[in-house]
């Protein structure tokens, strides 16, 4: 017993980790030892940890109910490769979680990571750390975590979080990087933040599924499916991760065609808070399935997302600037439009509006030799400066570019959001542009403010019912889902900045209230830190997503150690 204890510290000490453990009267060893310290030193010590660990509780199979979950993929690399950090160092891991302040936890699982990942976990010791930790699209997200951590597999995504349960550890999970409410994708110093950039795996396999990991971005999926003559529907930003796009929903280009993003996921591969993987479907965990399907982090991490693909989808698009004095004439056009999709599957469109002027995304999923006419009214608007892209017949990867630089800028700001979803009304787009109008007047040197309409027609709904349902709640009726957004330089004016895209929300909700225009629904990828996303899914779908989270996560560990991500609580 007291030789295996010996052996477990060694391999502990050899791997570069702290020890900690605990005598009659506790001994914390926060310092790197030698094996002949121990020996010499440390001997009532070693005794004690024998004592502790004759029986050491298992550390695989996992520690979750069988029934809770069907078919767990058991991997054993990564059974090997938790026994290999040894059972000295989890019970020093439990110690140190009951009195240790939690930047010192973060700390000493980002040196145990470092040892099983070696190369791919960065401090800020490290020159590449900074880089890193500036990649995310918004400033307000350059958070300096104890350690950045980029596993490669499923099976590592799998170790990491092991060790994260174990230490108590904060931690936040990273695809694309895009969203910017601090602390998403983000943590500071008391946590490690996870990095799914290298699970950038990329299949289509014979059965016309494509097989994306979750560090994908949009424009490289895109690339690929395009040589194979194939569509996905995914998001309208180039950089934008898979991953983030997918668990919020997802808007795409023409969602009158397939529906939203998540409602084309046939199979999702998760690591669970327990360490194992499983897949969610309609015939495996289908209850995860469809949590996944708008739910966000709260159940698992999901590795790798299988999509059902289509024909490729030739665009015919123009994008036209003109001004915004003109903005009764423009949102009129832009209600008429609207009405027009709910007969046309093929449109698709956005109005984005900024100081000055408006931009309209005209797009239709068919190449021709001139324009539809559900779109004459935009090009006899008076009001046109310049068409920002002519007409152009091109595909979805085409659009790309052209949606990143529409409404936001490409220097290193500050951004947050506020996302409300309204019915379609043409008095209620002028109330609520007055109104902007007035708060454009009320807050210079505070940033750039702007809203998006995002056109969604009735048959977005029907195509998630279709596909076996997700957990949305959306009302069965065309809509406009606005994103407001705020850029801004100064950190001192970020509290005026969430004040400013706040209260421009506020504006949208109050005018839709008076007007009985007000939708419940929260568009999760669009929306502000403080905005309660889930609760605006139902009673009976924000209930089924608790319980979910409550069967696959018994311990809360994505509710209490997730550093933020719209959680269930």
């Amino acid at each position: 017993m007291v030789i295996d204890a010996l052996r477990n510290i060694k391999r502990v000490l050899n791997n570069k980790v702290y020890l900690e453990a605990y005598s009659s009267t506790r001994l914390s060893m926060t310092m790197r030892l030698s094996y002949s310290t121990v020996l010499c030193v440390c001997w009532p010590v070693v005794l004690h940890v024998a004592a502790q660990h004759a029986r050491p509780p298992p550390i695989y199979p996992f520690d979750l109910a069988s029934s809770a979950v069907q078919s767990p993929i058991h991997d054993s690399t990564l059974e090997r490769q938790l026994t290999r950090i040894g059972d000295v160092t989890w019970a020093s891991l439990r110690g140190m979680k009951q009195t240790s302040p939690s930047r010192e936890l973060a700390e000493m699982a980002c040196d145990i990571l470092d040892d099983v990942f070696p190369g791919r976990v960065y401090t800020a010791r490290d020159a590449q750390y900074q880089n890193e930790v500036e990649f995310n699209w918004s400033k307000t997200a350059w958070l300096q975590s104890a350690c950045i951590i980029r596993p490669a597999n499923a099976v590592e995504v799998a170790i990491a979080m092991r060790v994260i349960k174990v230490s108590g550890t904060r931690f936040a999970i990273r695809s694309g990087g895009h969203n910017p409410n601090a602390g998403f994708a983000s943590v500071d110093g008391s946590g490690i933040l996870l990095d799914l950039k290298n699970l950038d795996m990329i299949n289509l396999g014979r059965d016309d599924i494509l097989r994306v990991g979750s560090g994908q971005t949009w424009e490289r999926v895109y690339h690929f499916v395009q040589e194979k003559e194939k569509s996905v529907i995914g998001g309208r930003h180039g950089s934008v991760g898979v991953a983030g796009l997918l668990l919020g929903g997802g808007l795409s280009f023409f969602p009158s065609l397939y529906g939203m993003a998540i409602d084309n996921v046939i199979n999702f591969e998760v690591v669970l808070s327990n360490s194992s993987i499983v897949n969610a479907n309609s015939a495996e965990n289908p209850d995860l399935y469809k949590v996944l399907k708008g739910g966000g982090a709260n159940f698992g991490i999901v590795t790798r997302f299988d999509l059902e693909t289509h024909p490729r989808i030739n665009a015919q698009y123009t994008v036209n600037a003109y001004d915004a004095s003109d903005y009764a004439n423009i949102l009129r056009a832009t209600a008429r439009l609207q009405e027009a999709m709910e007969k046309d599957n093929k449109i698709g469109f956005f109005l984005n509006v900024v100081s000055g002027f408006m931009v309209a995304g005209l797009l239709y999923a068919e190449h021709s030799d001139a324009p539809p006419r559900a779109f004459d009214e935009f090009f006899k608007l008076q009001s046109l400066v310049a068409p920002v892209v002519p007409t152009t017949n091109g595909t979805v990867l085409d659009l790309v570019p052209i949606l990143d630089s529409v409404g936001t800028t490409d220097l290193p700001v500050r951004r947050a959001l506020n996302a409300v979803s309204t019915k379609v009304d043409y008095k209620l787009y002028l109330k609520v542009h007055e109104s902007y109008n007035e708060l454009l007047g009320s807050g210079h040197g505070t940033g750039n403010i702007s809203y998006t309409i995002q056109a969604i027609p009735s048959s977005v709904v029907h195509a998630g019912r279709r596909h076996g349902r997700n957990v949305l709640g959306l009302d069965s009726r065309p809509q406009s889902w606005w994103a407001c957004l705020i850029e801004w330089f100064e950190e001192s004016a970020t509290d005026i900045a969430h004040k400013r895209v706040s209260g421009l929300g506020d504006t949208v909700r109050s005018a839709a209230r008076e007007t009985n225009n007000l939708l419940r629904f929260t568009f999760m990828n669009d929306a502000g830190a403080s905005q309660t996303v889930m609760d605006n899914y139902g009673p009976d779908n924000r209930n089924f997503l608790k319980h979910t989270a409550e069967k696959y996560d018994p311990e809360g560990v994505f509710q209490k150690q997730q550093n933020s991500g719209f959680l269930l609580g």
